[in-house]
């Protein structure tokens, strides 16, 4: 379970940065691709801390992080979809 977990965010990590190609290179496409790319690659990696955790605690801390983080992208990806920011196919 923990390597499947591992590997879905470091995939949604490396989707999130194909979509970031989709963005069109105008200013406001680049607010969103930096947005988009700070937290849909970072909750990888805060999973990962999180299964290194030595405490229950610590561990629970971490896991509401890596949540906090996959919403903030869910969030960005809606304020693309809603405005449209030429985007040629979303497959995420």
């Amino acid at each position: 379970m923990k390597e499947e977990i591992t590997h879905s965010t470091k995939q949604i990590g490396v989707n999130t940065i194909a979509l970031i190609d989709e963005l069109p290179n105008k200013h406001l496409g680049w607010i969103v691709a930096k947005q988009i790319v700070k937290c849909g690659t970072s909750y990888g990696a805060d999973y990962s801390a999180a299964s290194c955790a030595k405490l229950t605690a610590d561990f629970t801390n971490k896991l509401k992080i890596t949540k906090e983080e996959a919403d903030e992208t869910l969030y960005w990806i809606n304020i693309m979809e809603s405005k449209m920011i030429g985007i040629k196919s979303l497959k995420y």
